[in-house]
């Protein structure tokens, strides 16, 4: 966030920004506004107290210049008064720190702060309870990180002061809009968590009526991500990752090469474990993945074909193991590998070291399906590779409960023929000569 010292203004306030700052006032040196992308500014005051010995940030509201009547408007004059009064205080010896807790204190008995409201939401998530499949509890919801940092970034700096039934529908429906536009799965990923959490406050704790984010506006459909290597960059990749030069370590290599070898997801290659091979000195290997581990909650069965033999290959607990040998890579690191860093630290990606357009982790497996496909694999058995929604031979859908509950095959025959003819089709890019000297 940009630090600048301006005389804080309405019109100054009021205008829109493309990245977060920080103004502080140069008539009320203490005095500043954060200003977000998408948000009205935040005012603060930040005075020095002398019984703590530190300066304490006090939050003084948000500018807000809509209200039909002035005195209920509350602009950058309104503010400044606050914020003297509060610096008066602190020249007084009044205790600041103390005040703003007693402050807090009236405000959660009018009603639950949406900080402490959000508290609680995580821990109800974070709560370990009995799930089918584990022998031990497990948390509620298994992404609950996810739905922390979401509240973390947006909700906790917008509404985090406020008490939660004072949160209007319309304020959620411009914060969403402003995410959205920035981007669009956050954006959704806001929508529904916001949901989640007002509708806790309404039926578990009891502490609002209604809830806000209910009727939130359905965002724009996801662009539709089409990227599938060539052939002439998929030996690119291929034989670039073997240059000792090329950006990565051999376990983030070697891992972007299986997801582009067994159409398994990222998260479910990186987190490999060895105990999870099943027959590699036999004719029919594959590797278990648990279920927990997998984005439908199911166990996979995948063949390995002789390509992901050699890639698996090795005596470390984790396959793909990162700087303990015991502990596998993180999935990020593989998508940051790729696309390199920029800033005060920059470091140069695989793609651009080799010269390809921009692509991600979860393009390699779309890359080897439509391989698959092309040499004449059938829809439904890619399907069952990708562990997607099934599909009988004529193109339907097959209910989900059929393929969840009752018909529980995990089709290695067919798999098996799809692993193998995808093998083949990497070693014809792999060793075409043309191709190689292309590389």
């Amino acid at each position: 966030m940009a630090d600048q010292r301006l005389l804080l203004t309405d019109p100054l306030l009021a205008r829109s920004v493309t990245k977060s700052e920080r103004i502080f006032d140069t008539k009320c040196t203490a005095f500043y506004a954060d200003k977000v992308p998408g948000r009205p500014a935040a005012l603060y005051v930040k005075p020095y107290c002398r019984v703590s010995k530190k300066q304490v940030r006090v939050p003084l509201g948000t500018h807000d210049l809509g209200a039909d009547e002035p005195a209920q408007r509350f602009d950058v004059a309104k503010a400044r008064a606050k914020a003297e009064d509060w610096m008066i205080r602190a020249r007084n010896g009044d205790d600041i720190l103390a005040a703003i807790q007693v402050t807090k204190i009236v405000r959660a008995e009018t009603g639950m702060l949406v900080e402490t409201l959000v508290d609680q939401f995580v821990e109800h998530l974070k709560e370990p309870i009995a799930k089918t499949g584990y022998d031990h509890k497990v948390p509620r919801k298994d992404t609950w990180a996810n739905d922390e940092g979401i509240l973390r970034r947006f909700i906790k700096p917008a509404f985090g002061h406020r008490v939660a039934s004072t949160i209007t529908t319309k304020e959620l429906k411009d914060q969403l809009r402003a995410i959205a536009k920035k981007s669009n799965s956050n954006g959704r990923m806001f929508k529904t968590i916001t949901n989640k959490l007002f509708e806790f406050a309404v039926v578990e704790l009891d502490v609002l009526t209604a809830n806000p984010a209910a009727n939130l506006p359905k965002l724009d459909k996801a662009k539709v991500k089409t990227r599938v290597l060539t052939d002439a960059e998929i030996a690119i990749f291929w034989h670039g990752l073997d240059d000792p030069d090329c950006p990565g370590t051999r376990a983030t290599k070697r891992a972007l090469k299986a997801i582009l070898c067994s159409m398994l997801r990222p998260v479910e290659i990186t987190q490999a474990m060895r105990c999870e091979l099943r027959s590699t000195s036999a004719n029919l290997p594959y590797i278990h993945i648990p279920f927990h581990r997998v984005k439908k909650r199911r166990d996979i069965l995948q063949p390995l074909n002789s390509l992901m033999i050699e890639l698996v290959a090795g005596n470390t607990d984790a396959i793909f193991d990162g700087v303990d040998f015991d502990i596998p890579i993180e999935r990020h690191s593989l998508s940051q590998v790729l696309r390199g860093r920029k800033g005060k630290s920059p470091r140069m990606g695989i793609c651009e070291y080799l010269g390809l357009k921009p692509f991600t982790p979860h393009d390699l497996r779309r890359t080897a399906a439509t391989l698959a496909g092309n040499v004449g694999q059938p829809q439904p058995n890619i399907s069952l590779c990708l562990d997607h929604q099934q599909r009988t031979e004529e193109g339907q859908v097959v209910p989900t409960v059929t393929g969840k509950v009752y018909e529980l095959s995990h089709r290695l025959p067919e798999k098996r023929q799809v692993m193998i003819a995808l093998d083949r089709a990497l070693r014809e890019i792999i060793n075409d000569k043309a191709l190689r000297k292309a590389a």
